[in-house]
């Protein structure tokens, strides 16, 4: 018998649903009578007065909008000490302290600084040293917490609307992305090669597959990307890029929301977050509940998430945070629709059990302490789980419980009058693995066991970065880090004559060097070099099968990059990037062998370009364009072939406008190229174009949203695939088999929502 049990395994949630409502049960007490703000919003470069800024009170739940000449009134405040927000999109949101007295008039003034069009001054984390963004070699896009807002993102794939570069897939939309930068990892069945951070801890698997269900993004106060190898600082789970989560701290009055969202195929969403300050520690808690029946016949997903920070400030022991995540979701994979099928809109697959039930479980501690003059040392310990059971086909079953704990150290030191900035530090992750694999009959039942096995992966790795801004306009960033691979396999399940337990190690170096001019304030040159790699993942190398494939190599890529990023004025932010990357060793699964394999060298060059104007003060627009060329360029039987799912071209282009009394109309357009099914070149997908709408309104500490997606009712692939693959065992007959995973038609949603 399974050792989870055949039955689902997720534990009940419904302990901690009433732990939060309880929390949320507390009431707010406004007084009527007290005293009265008055204020007046100004752009902070141009000094004109700004109209439909949300100015708001939250621990009172008192608020009003700018007028035309940017005034705000707010009677009624009760005497006291209060903390004031005014936010508006494409400007970053500001605050100040009042102090209200009864029966008298406090008059403020706030100045807001555009977002948009200064963006070259927003810091950057992801890069283990905070920098501002001209001083970056490399292609950096930042979503800042009022576009989040303005946009209503919910999941990673929403937030990359404005990302040039980015292929997406969500095969059951469920929140359960599959994501690839330029081309690159598009041969696993999950997001491999882009390293994810929340608050600059990786939540990455130690063999660096990326688990977005326990990321709920209510909780994020800004979303970075970085293009390009991060492995000089990250390791092998960065070969890619980066996407830095900085979650929101808490502040210092006792706030909340609640929200539901409710929409096509029976699909509902209920998310609840509080946060607030108790003496030195503040707390800040999400809560979310989604469930959906999906648009194919067993498509249903239903998981629970709850998202919790801690934070204080301690005189001797620095700043102290900690974090835990925990989701558990129960999904029925429907299967791909052949093409017959997917062409005549059919909703029933061939698929009849398959699916798999999840918990998921993240804790994570970070300490920053600034000691002597210019140096800083920062730690982490994070830990992580996942058990799953389930898997993707109706003859087999499986069962998995994936552990990991970790830790780093670093040291950042400021020397020369911050002319040189250099972080140096060192990493440790060690994941223990527990899988079972059984037969599965014709009706479903799990029957013989097929597989069993322990597996302990341990990743090591020391690293130096070094900014260095000798002339003032001028960084040069030189870096390099080794990480050391050790795989350990033991098979619990063949006799001692065909045991497959075994082990081995990889070592490798990934330098890096960038460099980021300024030759004017609002101009910055980049160009970076760097290297990364790839390991196998444990299934790659070992397994209960009677051979193992030990003498598989880790995958290298190489990149080359230049661009230009700047403003225009003060209403325009634009970016451009031309890159070449040499991927070697690229492993694929091949279907006839059942081996993963080396199978020869790829290239992909491209240029990727993105451009956000403000056309009025209440509207902005922007445009992102990207071509990818990726080719074999050392293989037998694919050389000069595209890569399977690389779109030449993709475009992207929206709209965000403010209307009166906040009310934001959000218009995105995305149109994708063709692109090939396999990689001998013989199956095409059609590539397809997708709009969406949305309305946001708020009124003071209310919020309510219209979601149209898809509004032109286009018929097209989430994702699509093919394999040449054995139809007829007796004779040995092969055929191509496509597979298909149908978008949802066109579809409504609708949002309301509450501030306290």
């Amino acid at each position: 018998m399974p050792y989870f049990g055949t039955e689902r395994c997720i534990v009940s949630f419904s302990n901690k649903i009433v732990l939060i409502s309880l929390f949320f049960g507390v009431s707010f007490l406004i007084g009527q009578d007290g005293g009265t703000v008055l204020g007046h919003i100004t752009d902070a470069e141009t000094g004109a007065s700004l109209a439909n800024v949300q100015v708001f009170i939250k621990s009172i739940s008192a608020g009003d909008i700018t007028s035309e000449k940017g005034q705000f009134k707010i009677t009624d405040v009760k005497q006291g000490n209060y903390k004031i927000k005014a936010s508006m999109m494409g400007y970053q949101t500001e605050s100040m302290k009042i102090m209200v007295v009864n029966g008298l008039e406090s008059k403020i003034s706030l100045k807001l600084k555009p977002i948009i069009l200064k963006a070259e001054k927003s810091y950057v984390t992801a890069t283990k040293m905070s920098t501002t963004i001209d001083n970056v070699g490399g292609s950096v896009y930042m979503i800042h917490e009022s576009e989040l807002r303005q946009s209503d993102s919910r999941n990673v794939q929403d937030i990359l609307v404005r990302v040039p570069g980015v292929f997406s897939q969500d095969k059951f939309h469920n929140e359960h992305n599959i994501i690839t930068f330029r081309g690159v990892g598009l041969h696993t069945y999950v997001t491999r090669g882009i390293l994810i951070l929340v608050d600059g801890i990786s939540i990455n698997e130690a063999m660096g597959r990326s688990v977005f269900e326990g990321i709920n993004l209510e909780n994020a106060e800004k979303v970075e990307i970085l293009k390009g190898p991060v492995s000089a600082l990250y390791g092998p789970n960065g070969i890619t890029g980066v996407i830095n989560i900085v979650t929101k701290k808490a502040p210092e009055a006792l706030e909340g929301s609640l929200s539901y969202t409710g929409g096509a195929y029976n699909s509902n969403r209920y998310s609840a977050h509080a946060g607030g300050t108790l003496g030195k520690v503040g707390i800040y808690t999400n809560v979310l509940l989604y469930s959906s029946d999906g648009y194919l016949d067993r498509n249903t997903f239903d998981t629970k998430k709850i998202n919790t920070r801690f934070s204080t400030e301690h005189e001797q022991l620095g700043s102290l945070d900690a974090t835990f995540d925990y989701a558990e979701s129960v999904i029925d994979y429907s299967g791909s629709l052949t093409r017959t099928q997917y062409e005549n809109s059919e909703t029933v697959s061939s698929s009849k059990y398959t699916g798999s039930d999840m918990q998921l479980t993240r804790l994570g501690i970070r300490n920053s302490k600034d000691f002597g003059k210019g140096y800083n040392l920062t730690s982490n310990l994070y830990y992580r789980s996942r058990v799953d059971a389930g898997h993707y086909m109706d003859i087999r079953y499986g069962e998995n419980v994936l552990s990991l704990i970790g830790g780093e150290v670093q040291l950042h030191s400021r020397v020369l009058q911050d002319r040189v900035r250099l972080v140096t530090g060192i990493s440790h992750d060690q994941e223990t693995g527990l899988s079972k694999s059984y037969n599965r009959d014709a009706d479903g039942i799990v029957t013989d066991l097929t597989g069993d096995g322990t597996s302990i992966y341990r990743i090591t790795g020391t690293y130096a970065q070094a900014d260095i801004s000798i002339l003032a306009n001028l960084t040069t960033t030189i870096g390099a880090r080794y990480d050391n691979v050790a795989y350990d396999w033991e098979d619990n399940f063949e006799p001692d004559s065909t045991n497959t337990s075994d082990g081995t190690s990889i070592g490798a170096l990934s330098p890096k060097f960038g460099v980021a001019y300024n030759p004017l304030e609002r101009l910055t040159i980049f160009g970076n070099w760097g290297r990364g790699f790839n390991p196998p993942e444990m299934d790659n190398l070992f397994s209960s099968d009677p051979e193992s494939n030990p003498n598989l190599k880790p995958e290298y890529l190489t990149n080359y990059e230049v661009g230009v990023r700047g403003s225009i004025g003060y209403r325009v932010n634009y970016q451009v990037a031309v890159f070449k990357m040499d991927y070697v060793d690229q492993i694929v699964h091949d279907e006839e062998t059942e081996f993963y394999e080396n199978i020869g060298d790829t290239e992909h060059k491209g240029l990727e370009t993105s451009i956000n104007t403000m056309l009025l003060k209440n509207m902005m627009v922007y445009l992102n364009y990207s071509y990818l060329n990726a080719t074999f360029t050392d293989h037998p039987d694919y050389e000069g072939n595209r890569l399977v799912k690389t779109p030449e071209h993709q475009i992207g282009t929206g709209i965000r406008l403010t209307l009166f009394d906040d009310l934001v109309v959000n218009l995105d357009y995305k149109w994708m190229d063709e692109y090939f099914m396999d990689n001998d070149e013989i199956n095409v997908y059609g590539g397809h174009s997708m709009v969406n709408a949305k309305l946001l309104y708020n009124y003071k500490r209310y919020h309510v949203s219209l979601s149209i997606n898809n509004v032109l009712d286009d018929h097209y692939a989430s994702s699509a695939s093919a394999r040449y693959a054995i139809i007829n065992y007796r004779t040995r007959e092969y055929a191509w088999i496509e597979s298909f995973y149908p978008g949802w038609p066109r579809n409504f949603s609708m949002s309301f929502g509450i501030n306290f």
